[in-house]
């Protein structure tokens, strides 16, 4: 097992938490900070080559993207780079404290498609607790003390494309998650289409809904040839499974008129 960088306590941390982040669980600034960064940590299964000591002050901010997905953007005073972490914020019941129940790291210098490779296969513990936040029908494959999920990376990619393409105005990184994250949703969503798996092909229909950007896409964003290909290639897919589904359940073709639109506005090959 790769050795943990030592991530010093942020005891003069400067965090600004955005709208809809309970205050309460933002209480403990350093020891929020602090979890979101170890729970990064063992979202890998390999280590991170640019994660160097963060050393106080450092800024960050907290951006909501959906009702529990997150992007702090982290700077330290001892370096130039950028780092995002994705986080997701669970509270399965009113009972129960919010807490950081997953989260991944995004480097200055990390592609789309590196981020999906070093992520796919993390050590995460697959808890009660842990289980009790996923998505239904999310897909982990656990061996030993490795767990492998293309439904959990793809989810997060999703919502990254979201921060970068919408409040960061980085239609370039945008672009290149959203691009991945639609080949592997595609991957995802052709393995399961068997006869005999019809209803995992309804619960990927499910799970991309959550966190894949559709529509963003009909504000035509600028986006290269390769992802707009890509963005093609999946809404072909998606279109084929729904049309093929809903002949079983009346909500698979619930989104048919959506994918054929924006098929449409992506134009021709």
């Amino acid at each position: 097992m790769p050795h943990k960088p030592f991530l010093r306590h942020v005891l003069r941390s400067s965090i600004v938490i955005a709208a809809g982040l309970a205050l309460s669980v933002a209480a403990d600034e350093a020891s929020f900070l602090q979890r979101i960064l170890d729970k990064a940590w063992l979202s890998r299964a390999a280590p991170h080559s640019d994660l160097k000591t963060f050393e106080p002050p450092i800024d960050a901010t907290v951006a909501k993207i959906t009702e529990q997905g997150y992007v702090l953007r982290l700077q330290a005073s001892n370096s130039s780079d950028v780092f995002h972490f994705h986080f997701t914020l669970c509270q399965p019941d009113d009972a129960t404290p919010a807490w950081v129940s997953d989260a991944l790291i995004l480097g200055p210098r990390d592609s789309a498609q590196q981020l999906y490779e070093d992520n796919l296969t993390s050590r995460l513990d697959l808890s009660v607790e842990f289980m009790r936040c996923l998505a239904p029908g999310a897909s982990f494959t656990q061996t030993g003390k490795l767990t492998r999920s293309r439904t959990r990376i793809l989810s997060d990619m999703g919502e990254l494309a979201r921060y970068f393409l919408v409040m960061k105005r980085d239609p370039a990184r945008g672009a290149d998650l959203l691009r991945v994250a639609a080949e592997g949703w595609r991957e995802e969503l052709q393995s399961r289409d068997e006869p005999s798996r019809l209803q995992e092909v309804l619960t990927g229909l499910s799970l991309i809904e959550l966190s894949f950007p559709f529509d963003l896409l009909a504000q035509q964003p600028a986006l290269d040839a390769a992802t707009r290909a890509s963005l093609r290639n999946l809404l072909s897919t998606t279109l084929y499974l729904r049309r093929k589904l809903a002949a079983f359940d009346d909500k698979a073709g619930t989104q048919i008129p959506r994918d054929t639109a924006l098929l449409a506005r992506l134009g021709p090959p």
